[in-house]
């Protein structure tokens, strides 16, 4: 990966990847800013000076998680076309990936208005449930039933790619590594979380691993975009359709991880008193599409695991990072704990009525 500032891309890499000989760049607007491995702008131009003004989203960089962004959009995208923008065109080089997509004129959805939250969270349910048989078909050897035919990869590649993006091992493994900072950060964990903690800690090394992951695992798989937050989330000014956009981190898990984030004190997601009705919207769209039906009691017991799971993936990051320039600091990993903690004792408890 390179080291040096990203280049701003040129309009003759853009009239090349839309197999035109000349654009003229009207106007640019950088979206993210500094990354030392990727660009993204919003671009408009024109082939000619007597031509239409057009924009383009385009994501550029070296960044290896365009990798899986590609993989989603030209490979396994068509359940949902109409969820996502649309990929005009992209360039597969490590050394400069590039992809061109449609620039959608919309806003991010204000995710303290209940009408908004209720139907945002349905359309996630079902975009969700669309992936549902497409990977049943891809576990039991139909490939095609999930990935497209026609794409930039071959399917041996493909399928590999695929492969490599189910979570179940990632997840054990997380939870086996936290489980042994128990014995090496014993006093930082005291320090932070008391005795409950350590009791914590010690119950992961003695079983409830398997139950935390077997819990999770209860749900049906889909496609996880990687970041469910109202940043990557749009309402088309057009027709106020939802929109899902930025699947660098894609994988593959359980329907109930896309709500991770859900109960989080975060302007990403719901306030609190409105967690209950995202998460009700989302399985209401979940079932809307899927004949499998999922009972409400049995979501939230895995989303409660998902949640404290979650809880424990981000323990064991700063457990790694304490001390270093990277530590976000005892405030921020306490009210993580409190949360874990308060999670733990819900663990057991009948869920709220719907």
């Amino acid at each position: 990966m390179s080291s040096h500032p990203i280049e701003d891309i040129t309009s003759s890499e853009i009239a090349s990847l839309l197999g035109l000989k000349h654009i003229e760049i009207i106007d640019r607007d950088l979206i993210l800013k500094n990354s030392s491995t990727k660009k993204i702008e919003h671009i408009k131009w024109r082939e000619n000076s007597e031509a239409a003004i057009k924009e383009v989203f385009i994501k550029y960089g070296t960044t290896p998680s365009f990798i899986k962004e590609i993989l989603f959009y030209d490979a396994l995208s068509k359940p949902v076309r109409k969820f996502i923008p649309q990929l005009t065109s992209y360039q597969f080089n490590p050394e400069r990936y590039i992809m061109i997509l449609e620039w959608i004129n919309g806003e991010n959805p204000d995710l303290s208005n209940h009408h908004i939250v209720k139907k945002v969270f349905r359309n996630l349910g079902f975009f969700a449930a669309c992936f549902e048989n497409p990977i049943l078909r891809f576990r039991n050897g139909k490939i095609k039933g999930l990935l497209r035919e026609k794409s930039r990869y071959g399917m041996n590649e493909a399928k590999g790619l695929v492969n490599n993006l189910f979570e179940k091992q990632t997840i054990c493994d997380n939870l086996i590594e936290l489980g042994e900072f128990r014995k090496i950060k014993e006093d930082t964990i005291k320090n932070i979380g008391g005795e409950k903690l350590l009791l914590f800690l010690e119950r992961l090394q003695n079983g409830w691993i398997d139950h935390i992951v077997n819990t999770i695992y209860y749900m049906p798989l889909t496609i996880h975009p990687g970041d469910v937050s109202k940043f990557n989330m749009l309402i088309r000014n057009s027709n106020n359709g939802t929109v899902f956009f930025d699947f660098e981190n894609m994988k593959i898990t359980p329907m109930c991880q896309l709500m991770e984030y859900i109960g989080e004190k975060d302007i990403h997601v719901p306030p609190e008193q409105l967690s209950k009705l995202a998460l009700k919207s989302y399985l209401n769209g979940w079932n809307s599409k899927s004949k499998n039906k999922i009972n409400w009691n049995k979501f939230y017991n895995s989303y409660i695991y998902t949640r404290i799971y979650y809880k424990c993936y981000l323990l064991s990051w700063w457990l790694k990072r304490e001390g270093t320039k990277g530590d976000p600091g005892i405030e921020w990993i306490s009210q993580h704990v409190n949360d874990l903690s308060a999670l733990v004792d819900m663990a057991d408890t009948p869920p709220p009525k719907k």
